[in-house]
């Protein structure tokens, strides 16, 4: 609808405003306070707003390697993915695979075998030297869009946070708990995640939506 795609835009621009010579925000993380909150629906549909400008090459990571899910929607294969580069299988640029948009690659999640489902999150992605990974892709994309699990002490979202170059947190409104939200901004604010902002996902307006910039 064109609603939401006026909606994306905007955030699309908002993250092209950040850039500065010190902070250029071209590899971003895109996370939540919990599953279902959309934040992979906003790190997909933000990766093809910025693609779809035409000038931007863009690179859509799927990091949730316990929950991978955008390989179905991209109609790509799952496999391989993040978890043969976390394994040191294949090397950062031998996961890419090119999607039907124009300008936007895509890095599945892979598959993980049985004997590794033990392992938190947190330690697999601490196996390897995950910056040098994320510097591969920057030397190639304008844009690295990263949908990483929700935030939690064991997650690999907090290593990811802090070697991105902003995140992006999205908050499901009228549902997420005012402490569960207080909670999520504490473990980022002490990974020293630079929060790009706040995404307010499934918002209900209760009267018509113009009223609300009088109100």
């Amino acid at each position: 609808p064109p609603a939401v795609r006026e909606q994306y835009k905007g955030l699309s621009d908002a993250i092209i405003g950040t850039h500065s010579s010190d902070n250029p925000n071209r590899c971003l993380v895109v996370t939540s306070s919990a599953v279902g909150e959309g934040a992979s629906t906003i790190a997909t549909n933000l990766a093809f707003t910025l693609a779809a400008s035409g000038s931007n090459r863009v690179l859509l990571v799927d990091a949730q390697i316990s929950r991978p899910s955008l390989h179905e929607a991209l109609q790509c294969p799952q496999t391989p993915g993040m978890v043969d580069l976390l394994n040191e299988r294949s090397g950062a640029k031998d996961i890419v695979v090119s999607t039907e948009i124009s300008g936007l690659d895509f890095v599945p999640a892979g598959k993980l075998s049985d004997e590794l489902t033990y392992l938190s999150e947190a330690r697999f992605f601490d196996k390897v030297d995950i910056n040098e990974k994320i510097n591969a892709w920057r030397a190639i994309y304008d844009y690295t869009i990263i949908d990483a699990p929700f935030v939690s002490p064991n997650a690999s979202t907090l290593l990811l946070s802090e070697k991105a170059d902003g995140v992006l947190w999205v908050v499901e409104a009228e549902s997420t708990r005012k402490p569960v939200a207080l909670y999520t901004q504490t473990l980022l604010e002490r990974a020293e995640a630079n929060m790009l902002g706040v995404v307010f996902n499934k918002r209900q307006f209760h009267i018509p939506r113009w009223l609300y910039r009088f109100i």
